[in-house]
């Protein structure tokens, strides 16, 4: 059975001078990497990852935020839809988590440098940052989710009105036209660099937002590096539903004219800008409060409420496949993949399919909850947060069309049984996914499962149920 526990916390106890060339002979390891084919590399990539973290582990301290950054890569995913072959997408997946991770390094590499002497800078072999010729630096860089463009596009507006010193070219808004990176830009190096210096970083905070990739990685960085950070509410959300660490943080709302009015003066101090009348931006300031004000209203208006359900209101219809095998992938963040190649792992998985045709149709993030009942002893095992395939938090995002699969059994080489669950219901977006799942050994007794699916702040469920044949009988899985 794999054993994997988050390590004990420590403080740094390698110098600077010690740890930056290390990191740059393993960033060079990791550049050769790119272009090859991630079954070729799957062994020596996870050896490397192993050496890295130790190197960051003794370099900064195991609990220092570049380590949780660094654990956090794995999450990086590449850009596919439903039908792409499963062979390809752990190949996009690869060279998406390559991209992060030398990102990562690219950033402890510098953090590292700025603490040494610049004699012994050159000594490491320090490579100084190029720009380019006329090249004009970021001032605000909006962060948000694709599915908030609207918003953004308001925002900017409203920045652009309320403060006129501010240079079209000084804003960063990738959904928002005339503000998206330039063509021919290398996205991920070029938004890692805006992010880390731009000198006012405004993150859109949404439900939409919160569960993307992209927005968590760029909220965990500017929070991890301690700069200038402005976390603006919108759509609906509110500040009780922020998770550590950003319900430390001061939030305003966008669904408040005084929040927004308050949010312009902190930006024009922080810019050495004057702020204009609010004569003039007034109606740009109105424009996104009430813009903020409908889409949290329609938002939630798109989930029909337990009562409605009850009087037949329609809700997402989400159907399950009969349960299949599959041969399955174990990454080192406890994420479970299926593969086509060859692997350690078999397993059975039960698909769930979220019908497009389903008269309530929004975006959910379920969770899944597994009762084993052994028809012989009566014993019950319980999983209360279940593992799903091709995630490392314990909720799966499902959209109109998706299918996902939760793990059911789990065999190794040896066909000893487990099933997993994470061990925090609700997981916090800026810690390592290390050594969050237990796996739990699983008789071969026939055995009736019952699976409830639950969204919605758990206030919509979904229950299936099936049964395990006898195990102990040759050819039954």
């Amino acid at each position: 059975m794999p054993s994997r526990r988050a390590p004990e916390g420590s403080l740094a106890d390698w110098s600077p001078a010690k740890t930056l060339p290390l990191l740059k002979r393993q960033l060079d390891a990791l550049r050769r990497f790119k272009g090859a084919k991630y079954r070729d590399l799957k062994l020596e990539h996870s050896s490397w990852f192993s050496q890295t973290a130790m190197i960051l582990g003794h370099g900064f301290g195991e609990d220092h935020q570049n380590c949780y950054s660094f654990n956090h890569t794995g999450y990086a995913v590449g850009e596919y839809d439903r039908y792409t072959p499963e062979e390809t997408k752990e190949q996009l997946n690869f060279e998406a988590r390559l991209a992060s991770e030398e990102g990562c390094l690219s950033t402890c590499i510098m953090e590292l440098e700025l603490t040494l002497p610049e004699d012994l800078r050159d000594q490491a072999g320090r490579e100084r940052p190029q720009t380019n010729a006329g090249e004009i630096s970021i001032d605000v860089f909006i962060s948000h989710s694709s599915g908030d463009t609207e918003l953004a596009g308001a925002l900017v507006e409203l920045l652009r009105s309320a403060l006129p010193g501010l240079h079209p070219k000084r804003i960063r808004c990738t959904s928002v036209a005339g503000y998206k990176l330039t063509g021919g830009s290398d996205t991920n190096n070029k938004l890692r660099e805006e992010l880390r210096e731009a000198r006012v970083f405004i993150g859109i905070l949404t439900n939409q937002s919160l569960h993307s990739t992209y927005v968590l990685f760029e909220l965990g960085a500017r929070w991890g590096a301690n700069s200038q950070f402005t976390p603006l509410l919108a759509a609906g959300l509110r500040s009780s539903d922020l998770k550590a660490p950003l319900s430390g943080l001061h939030a305003h709302s966008c669904d408040t004219e005084t929040d927004l009015h308050q949010m312009l003066d902190e930006i024009g101090k922080s810019l050495s800008l004057e702020r204009a009348s609010p004569d003039v931006y007034d109606r740009h300031l109105k424009k996104i409060a009430d813009l903020s004000r409908v889409e949290g209203k329609r938002r939630l208006e798109a989930v029909p409420t337990p009562a409605q359900q009850s009087r037949g209101f329609a809700k997402p219809r989400i159907e399950q496949a009969p349960p299949r095998q599959a041969k399955l992938y174990l990454d080192e963040l406890d994420q479970w993949t299926i593969t086509t190649g060859p692997g350690e792992w078999s397993g059975v998985v039960v698909p769930f399919y979220y019908d497009p045709k389903s008269e309530a149709r929004p975006e959910i993030y379920v969770r899944a909850h597994l009762v084993f009942l052994d028809k012989e002893s009566g014993d019950r095992i319980v999983v209360p947060a279940a593992c799903w395939i091709g995630e490392y938090l314990n909720a799966a995002v499902l959209k109109p069309g998706d299918e996902k699969c939760v793990l059911l059994l789990a065999f190794n080489s040896q066909g000893e049984a487990i099933t997993c669950k994470s061990r925090r219901e609700h997981y916090n977006e800026f810690q390592s996914g290390v050594g969050l799942v237990d796996y739990v050994p699983m008789p071969k007794t026939p055995q009736t499962v019952e699976i409830t699916l639950l969204w919605n702040n758990d206030r919509d469920t979904l229950t299936y149920k099936f049964e395990i044949p006898d195990r102990r009988r040759p050819g039954k899985v």
